[in-house]
């Protein structure tokens, strides 16, 4: 949701608001590219900065530390025992 309230922001930023009504309501195809090279420039500094901010994102996931098997192993080990314990075999 961010995302998308950010590029509308630099999108509608220095685009006229007739041309933006003309854009979001299908009527472009009677622009001229004068009029449409604002949006489509702004359009793609914000899939810039969202592209950049994805990347440090992963980065960031990248950075954070392996899942350790110690304490999962340990309860895994129990409930199977424990399992065991309650499974009888017949005499």
């Amino acid at each position: 949701m961010i995302s998308i309230a950010f590029v509308l922001a630099i999108v509608t930023a220095a685009v006229p608001k007739d041309v933006l009504f003309k854009i979001f309501s299908g009527l472009a195809s009677g622009l001229s590219s004068a009029k449409l090279d604002p949006f489509i420039h702004n359009m793609h500094i914000a899939l810039w900065v969202l592209a950049a901010t994805s990347f440090v994102g992963a980065g960031v996931s990248l950075l954070r530390p392996g899942h350790t098997s110690g304490e999962a192993g340990t309860a895994t080990a129990q409930s199977e025992g424990a399992r065991a314990a309650t499974v009888q075999e017949p005499a």
